[in-house]
């Protein structure tokens, strides 16, 4: 078999073709280039000087030689060839072509990458059984696979255990993608799961905000004096008295109401309009509260 490429102004080609005499009219050709099976490429047939040639229209495609060349090879990608593998065995059978005209070269499969696919080549005077041409297919695949990935190692090494036993069938293959699927399947969820407790875990962590709120509420929440009323002191040790000094604004007659706590530790509230009565008449009321005698003394001064 012998291939060339060729590139024309809008597409590329994949150019194929042997030493034997084609049959133009065969039942085989008329099928490849009727173009009737989605995994095979869009092929043409062209003669010249006594030779057929095939063109395969690999426009936007890429070889799995050349696209892995430099990359390794994930599970998902080993899926996606095994899968296309299966897809075009199937499409084959049910267009009773020969399987052993399928070409599993790795330089004349091709990926489109966008659209996740895989194309073959099929020649009809290309005569290689599929078995063999898939082990060595998987013998291939084995130094790309990337060793870090679980699915693609398990995928990888599982087909290439069954691809070396004789008598290799299609659902050995089927299950080997299956317990794949199932594995990755279990993989996602426990991870789901796992996501799932951390988030709730942080959420407990954190108070709710009504509780931040409440909090913030309380601390700036500070004892004032009433109003007029300025109070400084200090509770010396063993000493239930307040020694309070100040300035109140209120009656000359009248006495601090409240001079100590009341029950819930707040002050009692002063008379405003005493204050500014006597606000219009310039007295001031310096109050002391002595520790022993707990009695107001009031003094005038007159401003």
């Amino acid at each position: 078999m012998f291939a060339e490429y060729k590139r024309d102004v809008s597409h590329n080609y994949l150019i194929l073709h042997g030493d034997e005499t084609i049959n133009t009219t065969s039942y085989q050709v008329r099928i490849l280039t009727g173009n009737t099976m989605s995994s095979i490429l869009k092929c043409r047939m062209q003669g010249l000087d006594g030779t057929w040639f095939f063109y395969y229209d690999i426009t936007s495609k890429q070889s799995l030689a050349s696209f892995y060349e430099q990359r390794k090879l994930q599970g998902e990608d080993l899926e996606m060839i095994l899968k296309g593998f299966l897809h075009v065995i199937e499409e084959m059978a049910e267009f009773l072509l020969n399987t052993e005209q399928l070409v599993l070269c790795p330089e004349y499969i091709f990926l489109d990458v966008e659209k996740k696919e895989v194309s073959f080549c099929c020649l009809p005077d290309y005569h290689h059984p599929v078995q063999e041409q898939f082990r060595e297919l998987t013998e291939y695949l084995l130094p790309k696979l990337d060793h870090e990935d679980p699915t693609a190692v398990n995928l990888g090494y599982g087909i290439y255990r069954k691809a070396m036993e004789p008598g290799m069938q299609l659902e050995n293959i089927k299950e080997l993608l299956y317990r794949s699927e199932n594995s990755k399947e279990k993989i996602a969820e426990s991870d789901t799961k796992i996501r799932d407790k951390e988030e709730y875990v942080e959420e407990m962590e954190e108070p709710p905000q009504f509780f931040q709120e409440e909090k913030k509420e309380k601390k700036d929440r500070k004892w004032q004096p009433a109003a007029g009323c300025a109070v400084g002191g200090s509770v010396p040790a063993g000493n239930s008295h307040f020694p309070l000094s100040g300035i109140f604004s209120g009656n000359s007659n009248r006495n601090c109401i409240g001079g100590g706590n009341t029950p819930d530790g707040s002050w009692s509230r002063m008379d405003l309009d005493g204050r500014k009565k006597e606000e219009k008449t310039g007295t001031v009321c310096r109050m002391e509260k002595q520790s022993t005698a707990g009695t107001c003394r009031n003094e005038y001064r007159k401003t």
